[in-house]
């Protein structure tokens, strides 16, 4: 009989839990309970499985260490963005967080790094879409280094030059350069398990929103929304 398939979100889901010094017995309870939760839709491995990948991890998804930031190219005027990063993170101090994200643990040193340089590209981008294309950037490099597969983030270099959520005519600008295909259009659905590692959690209104007005909750307009400090 052959093996049920492990999802690579799913090795990626225990490598965030070690990264997060949970033991092996918290790691498999903890997955079971997001399962049981409804909060991943992914089927559960064994604990075999579970240890084959919770033994192995890179460092740089190991949590973030303010007084270590030199032995992971991290600036140390990085440390006052971060510190305040992280501690909206663990205060859930962020517009969206219960929408978007399961329970933050520690960020880690991956997820720091890309944060960092999302501010300094943009540093009018409010924490929250900071920390959502930091989580996309964070996920595909990751990807590429566990799995060997390709980095592609050209959408999130074009979102990063036009700022569509700066004002109308950047909006209008970056809408323009898509329809023209000078720029990459994002196929990303903010919401869809998978897009970054803490995936979401969709309920009835949810599922039901993002059939009927996809559009709304694309990369693009929900960093805008997010600016705009605007609710669902």
């Amino acid at each position: 009989m052959a093996r049920p398939r492990i999802y690579p979100e799913t090795i990626l889901e225990i490598k965030q839990h070690r990264a997060a010094s949970r033991t092996l017995d918290e790691t498999v309870e903890q997955m079971e309970l997001d399962r049981l939760n409804g909060h991943i839709l992914r089927p559960m491995v064994s604990r075999n499985t579970v240890y084959k990948y919770w033994r192995e991890f890179k460092i740089l998804d190991t949590p973030y260490d303010w007084a270590n930031v030199d032995a992971f190219d991290i600036p140390w005027e990085a440390n006052g963005y971060l510190l305040n990063l992280s501690r909206a993170l663990k205060e859930k101090d962020l517009p969206w967080m219960k929408r978007f994200f399961l329970p933050i643990h520690e960020p880690t040193v991956r997820q720091m790094q890309w944060s960092w340089k999302i501010h300094l590209a943009a540093p009018e981008v409010r924490e929250a879409g900071v920390w959502i294309l930091a989580g996309i950037c964070a996920h595909e490099e990751a990807w590429h280094e566990y799995f060997d597969k390709p980095i592609d983030l050209q959408d999130i270099g074009d979102l990063l030059a036009y700022g569509p959520w700066k004002d109308q005519e950047s909006r209008s600008a970056y809408d323009r350069a898509l329809k023209d295909g000078r720029i990459k259009k994002t196929v990303r659905l903010i919401g869809l398990e998978g897009d970054y590692p803490e995936g979401y959690v969709l309920d009835g209104g949810d599922l039901a929103d993002m059939v009927n007005r996809p559009e709304r909750h694309s990369l693009s307009a929900t960093l805008i929304r997010i600016q705009n400090e605007e609710e669902k």
